[in-house]
């Protein structure tokens, strides 16, 4: 769970965009197809970690960040771009990526993705 204040700009999507609309979303689509997958869970974890660096960040660091070998978390990254279906190699992809996975937890059903899934759903609303 994430707590509703701090879950900021996205809230907009868990108020007043239906689950469908989410679920049809390409790159949402990508994000769970890649959660299934074996090893999708560190696949996302790679992700994570790059995102996490920003826009300038390297592999390298965020390497250290998850405490794995540079070309092992290149290995995953390669791995996720090609279940994407785009580069995070730059800014673009990393947002891109970041959103998809942050609009995955919104859905009610991100519970049920399988293994390797993502984080359950936050909440939908205060109060809930």
């Amino acid at each position: 769970m994430v707590d509703w204040a701090g879950l900021g700009a996205p809230a907009l999507f868990a108020t007043h965009v239906p689950d469908e609309e989410i679920a049809a979303l390409p790159d949402v689509r990508a994000v769970e197809k890649l959660a299934r997958r074996p090893y999708g869970a560190e696949a996302l974890e790679a992700v994570r970690a790059l995102c996490a660096e920003g826009a300038e960040g390297t592999v390298r660091r965020a390497a250290v960040a998850v405490h794995l070998h540079h070309s092992s978390l290149a290995a995953r990254i390669a791995r996720a771009e090609e279940a994407l279906g785009f580069s995070l190699a730059d800014s673009a992809g990393r947002l891109r990526a970041h959103l998809a996975m942050r609009l995955v937890r919104l859905r009610p059903s991100a519970g049920e993705a399988g293994p390797g899934a993502a984080p359950p759903p936050i909440r939908r609303r205060p109060g809930d």
